[in-house]
Formats: C-alpha cells, sequence, structure tokens
C-alpha cells in the first residue's frame, strides 16, 4: 500500500484575547497566508473569545482560532516552527 502525500490536519489556536479585532485577524491571515504561500489548502474559523478552564500565563480568555488544512508532515513542522 502506498503512502499517502497529503493528509487533512487540524490546528487550533487559543491567541491572546483582545479587543482589538483587526490584530486578531492580521495574526490569522498571517499563518493563513503562510500555509496558503506552501502550496496548500486552507480554511479559517475564527469561533472568537473562549473562557479557559484555568488561567495560561495570567490569562483566563482566549481567541479560538480553527485552521483545517490540507499538508503533508513537511508542512506541519514548518508551521510548528513559525508558531
Amino acid at each position: 500500500m502506498a503512502k499517502r502525500q497529503l493528509e487533512l490536519y487540524e490546528l487550533v489556536l487559543l491567541l491572546k484575547f483582545t479587543t482589538d479585532e483587526e490584530l486578531t485577524r492580521k495574526k490569522v491571515d498571517y499563518y493563513k497566508d503562510f500555509i496558503k504561500d506552501k502550496g496548500a489548502q486552507v480554511m479559517v474559523k475564527i469561533h472568537g473569545k473562549k473562557s479557559l478552564e484555568y488561567p495560561i500565563k495570567g490569562f483566563d480568555i482566549a481567541t479560538w482560532v480553527q485552521i483545517v488544512y490540507l499538508g503533508n508532515d513537511d508542512l506541519t513542522r514548518q508551521i510548528g516552527v513559525e508558531i
């Protein structure tokens, strides 16, 4: 059986919550463009503000972003380094 080249990946980001939606949008667009520039198809959904179960680095609210993309292990490693 041949190994599949591309697989579907999901990345969930919890970004520092800010009332400046433009700042959040720019950060999300940066990651979206990074993935697209590598030749992958990508879908992004910003789910908005989410209360965290416990504080992370002093924050108890985050912006929840879901990124689904078609890629491979190499792309996933590059995204991890970029983040």
